[in-house]
């Protein structure tokens, strides 16, 4: 199985791409796998972003989506969080 995950920002600019293969051996009996994904929340700027992760295996393709916003640091004095 082919898994993707994609962070793009309110620009539609790819802020964040990997993909991996999953096995057949790393799946349990119950046809269930561990994935994990690191994210470079701390890199982000504030704003809108959309978190995409696609699993295919043959013809089959399931995409999930999760909108999610970067919010500026109330008080902070690094002006590139203001």
């Amino acid at each position: 199985m082919r898994i993707s995950a994609k962070l793009t920002n309110a620009r539609n600019d790819v802020v964040s791409h990997q993909d991996m293969v999953l096995e057949p051996e790393q799946f349990s009996a119950s046809r269930a796998a561990d994935y994990q994904v690191r994210l470079p929340v701390a890199q982000l700027e504030p704003g809108d972003y959309l978190f995409e992760v696609e699993a295919k295996s043959g013809a089959q393709l399931v995409r999930r989506t999760i909108r999610f916003t970067i919010a500026s640091a109330a008080g902070s004095k690094d002006p590139a969080l203001a």
